[in-house]
């Protein structure tokens, strides 16, 4: 059997873990379908059951069928179209075990193959997850900075206009203080 090992915790957090109850419900159905299921011209996957066609006259159909009981095989159902002998056969008990093991070998690393996938793809996601919310917070902590920042120039432009406006009236009351005393002194003091 060729086993591939998975490994995780590196690269692939384990999210999903293994679990004998689902593995023995997939070999469960893929055996219930081997057992119900026959190999022939459209159906291409191991199963229990072949189609055996013979395109010769039934007695000499019957003669060829024999051949295959002494293999081991069993008849399931037969029919006889025209000038074809067709009949389902079941295998040998020896050849079902072996194919059944296989199966059972199959199925246990197509599921470790599959929650393997399942666990990668669960940990791109949970990774793009985190990155996005660390985005996400880096923006926010952006925007109030941005926030204080403008606060901050607002109340410094603020606090420049009010030293202006009050600059601007101490300058006009200095300029009122200089016509009134230029003009309130008596005009023969000249």
């Amino acid at each position: 059997m060729n086993s591939t090992e998975y490994s995780y915790g590196e690269k692939v957090v384990e999210f999903f873990k293994h679990d004998e109850a689902e593995l023995s419900q997939l070999i469960k159905l893929k055996v219930a379908r081997y057992n119900a299921n026959a190999q022939g011209l459209f159906f291409k996957d191991p199963a229990a059951n072949i189609e055996w066609v013979c395109k010769k006259p039934l007695h000499l159909a019957l003669l060829d069928l024999q051949e295959e009981w002494r293999k081991g095989y069993t008849l399931v159902n037969a029919r006889y179209d025209t000038l074809d002998f067709k009949a389902q056969l079941r295998k040998p008990d020896k050849v079902i075990k072996s194919e059944l093991r296989t199966l059972t070998d199959e199925t246990r690393a197509d599921y470790n193959k599959l929650r393997y996938e399942r666990n990668a793809a669960e940990t791109a996601r949970q990774v793009s997850i985190t990155l996005s919310i660390k985005r996400r917070r880096e923006e926010k902590a952006l925007a109030a900075s941005k926030v204080e920042t403008a606060e901050a120039e607002t109340a410094a432009a603020a606090a420049a206009a009010l030293a202006k406006i009050q600059q601007d009236l101490l300058d006009e009351e200095a300029a009122l203080a200089d016509l009134v005393s230029a003009y309130s002194q008596s005009p023969g003091a000249s």
